[in-house]
């Protein structure tokens, strides 16, 4: 028995108005950004990097394929345009869609758009070269495909980086270590969830309601284990502990993840299961390096919920953010932080003050 809602197209989910992990962790970034975003509901426009734009459609492949022309727009361009053009079309686009009324009519003519987005690309050429390094070549191209799929919400990409994302799911499948994982399917003694959405007024922590859409979770009846699986495509597996979990704050989900599944186990006969505390597969965007395994432990856990210290840099703990959270929430204070509240907005410098001599 599965007590997680009927699944919803992934669009749907998301616009649940909960918190999830990836909110709480863009509080924690950039509570500016948080506030913009989900308290006054302002467009921001985000960064897709190769790799999550590689990321999103592996996943997409390996767990919800039938979806993808629901998310995706395949461009025919065999590469989309690079470095400063990029900018360039990408900041072309932003000023048309600006420039764009109620009933879809751009209100300014293209030449005053492109003096815009050429001012934003820091292009050190002419506006003059620019131009003609765009006109009738795959980056007008792009940037008209921009403007057919952006209003469906769809993410345009090239031939190449679907290519890219086939290979490493093809990679993933046949890996002597991984393919076990991802190939793994339900049988009479594992049950397996793709995609688990987990939302509902059980799944709170720390007294915040959270939802989650976890990848995979197996379920092992014989010895009463749930192991949690993350996928994640990165530029550098090996670097992944500093390159991924602590600069993306991948902690934070772990935690949440790990403690939603708490709550859902218990909401579905498993309470006596033993619960392990997440693994991420890592994977490689260029697909060069073969995937990782990275099993945390309960101490990553421990830290994960009080914060920890690395290299001298603190990391705060998802108890505390939570709490800074729903005090900013509860208060509709987004200017300040309860713990700077409380401390009438003075800060101490964190060093050794013994290092250094008076």
């Amino acid at each position: 028995m599965v007590t997680a809602t009927a699944r919803r197209r992934e669009a749907e989910y998301r616009a649940i108005p909960i918190d999830s992990a990836s909110t709480i962790k863009l509080f924690y970034s950039d509570p500016k950004a948080y506030y913009q975003k989900y308290v006054i509901e302002e467009p921001i426009e985000e960064e897709i990097t190769k790799a999550s734009l590689i990321g999103s459609i592996v996943h997409n492949i390996l767990f919800d394929y039938n979806t993808f022309d629901e998310k995706f727009y395949t461009s025919l361009c065999e590469e989309k345009p690079t470095e400063k053009m990029l900018d360039f079309v990408n900041a072309l686009y932003k000023y048309t869609i600006l420039a764009t009324d109620e009933n879809g009519v751009v209100t300014k003519e293209f030449e005053e758009i492109a003096e815009e987005a050429y001012k934003d690309s820091g292009y050190k050429q002419s506006i003059t070269v620019v131009l003609k390094n765009f006109s009738n070549t795959g980056a007008e191209q792009y940037y008209n495909e921009l403007l057919r799929s952006k209003p469906k919400n769809l993410t345009v990409v090239s031939k190449y980086d679907l290519s890219i994302a086939e290979e490493i799911c093809a990679n993933l499948r046949s890996d002597e270590f991984v393919s076990e994982i991802i190939n793994q399917e339900t049988t009479g003694d594992i049950s397996v969830y793709t995609e688990l959405q987990l939302e509902g007024e059980e799944y709170k922590i720390n007294g915040l309601l959270v939802k989650g859409m976890l990848d995979k979770i197996l379920v092992y009846h014989s010895i009463e284990t749930i192991r949690i699986v993350d996928l994640k495509v990165t530029w550098e597996p090996g670097n992944f502990y500093e390159g991924y979990y602590l600069y993306r704050k991948a902690y934070i989900q772990a935690y949440i993840y790990y403690n939603l599944i708490v709550i859902w186990a218990k909401l579905n006969g498993y309470e006596n299961y033993i619960i392990e505390p997440p693994y991420f597969l890592v994977a490689d965007s260029a697909n060069f390096y073969k995937p990782l395994i990275y099993k945390l432990i309960p101490q990553d856990l421990v830290n994960a919920a009080g914060g920890f210290t690395h290299r001298g840099k603190k990391y705060a703990g998802v108890y505390e953010i939570i709490d800074n959270l729903k005090w900013a929430r509860d208060n509709n204070e987004w200017k300040i932080l309860l713990s700077d509240s409380i401390s009438k907005g003075i800060r101490t410098f964190e060093i050794n003050h013994n290092d250094g001599i008076l």
